[in-house]
């Protein structure tokens, strides 16, 4: 089986010139075979799929030498094929390398490629899964944001009509995602609590492509204010802009939040709003150092396992946290040790 390592959609050789391998083949295979006989595979999903990614006994893995896009990803999967399967031979090119792994090389590999996932229970437990191997240890490590602000995800705000999650369209989003408005959108309502009587700030992480005269409106009991006017040199990126201050009272609060476009309907462009923080202190500015580490929890386990459940001792608070293993055997996809899984994000009530 030739697997042909490369990233998908991208504009580089494996991606482009299947029709060329696929002509090269057929000086030696019959046509119903060609197909068969190669796969084009992420970069991230190489390792953790070589044992069972054919029937076929071999495999032989095309690395690119020259594309600039991922370089590190390819790097450290060259290094991690080499380390796993010390037994596979290697022909160097100026362009592409070749690793043959036969079926022997391939039964006696030293490492297990292994993706750790890890999940918020509804009853308050942390359950973690690995895709391959077992661990005899899993370390918990978390940190708590500070209490100086409430930091609110904007895909998890009641959807109106006209807006919508996504995930496309831009890079490096916080959570799960960001909304995103539509011609006509009507407003988004969140309803929120505060408890000290006194100014109040919201500070918006948002995107926007182009300049227009349509910025979005935020509206808390009847004060109203505007963000994202922006020129060019803030265009197709990430932008916190703090909006307020709002003068409100203890007790439960509407914001709305809305998008009156006055444009050329056929020249609509999205705006994408990513995350709202809301704060009392006017010197407050986001960032991650919102969060403090807290100590590491480790857990050994009675016996080798591929999944379980932790069940922490953190304090009350809002927490980031994720779970690795240290099993030597065990690497990620491209290698590396130890094994990180995904981070969760949860409260901890008092």
């Amino acid at each position: 089986m030739l697997v042909l390592a490369s990233v998908p959609n991208y504009n580089e050789p494996l991606n482009n010139e299947y029709q060329m391998i696929e002509l090269f083949m057929l000086e030696k295979l019959p046509p119903h075979q060609v197909v068969e006989s190669y796969q084009t595979v992420a970069l991230e999903e190489v390792l953790p799929s070589l044992p069972d990614l054919s029937v076929r006994p071999n495999r032989s893995i095309i690395l690119d030498k020259i594309s600039w896009n991922s370089r590190q990803e390819r790097d450290d999967l060259a290094k991690a094929l080499a380390d796993c399967y010390p037994q596979a031979k290697w022909t160097k090119g100026d362009y592409f390398d070749r690793v043959d792994i036969n079926a022997d090389a391939l039964a006696d590999s030293e490492c297990t490629s292994a993706h750790l996932a890890l999940e918020y229970t509804p009853e308050g437990n942390l359950a973690w899964k690995l895709s391959s191997g077992v661990t005899s240890r899993i370390a918990l490590k978390c940190e708590i944001q500070q209490v100086n602000h409430a930091w609110v995800e904007a895909e998890t705000f009641p959807i109106s009509p006209g807006w919508q999650v996504e995930t496309v369209y831009a890079i490096d989003w916080t959570g799960d995602g960001f909304l995103m408005d539509n011609f006509g959108s009507s407003p988004v309502v969140y309803s929120f609590e505060v408890k000290e009587e006194g100014p109040l700030y919201v500070w918006v992480r948002y995107y926007k492509r182009v300049v227009d005269n349509s910025p979005a409106r935020i509206t808390i009991e009847n004060n109203a204010y505007i963000f994202a006017s922006i020129g060019e040199d803030k265009l197709n990126q990430w932008n916190w802009e703090r909006v307020g201050p709002f003068n409100v009272t203890t007790g439960y609060h509407k914001l709305e939040l809305h998008r009156p476009y006055v444009d050329d309907p056929t020249k609509f462009m999205a705006l994408f709003i990513d995350s709202m923080v809301f704060t009392a202190n006017p010197d407050f500015t986001p960032s991650d150092t919102q969060y403090q580490p807290v100590r590491p929890q480790i857990y050994p386990l009675r016996q080798e396992q591929s999944r379980g459940e932790l069940e922490h001792n953190l304090e009350p608070g809002t927490y980031r946290c994720y779970v690795e293993t240290a099993n030597r055997s065990l690497v990620d996809a491209f290698g590396r040790t130890p094994v990180r899984s995904n981070t969760v994000n949860f409260i901890v009530p008092p």
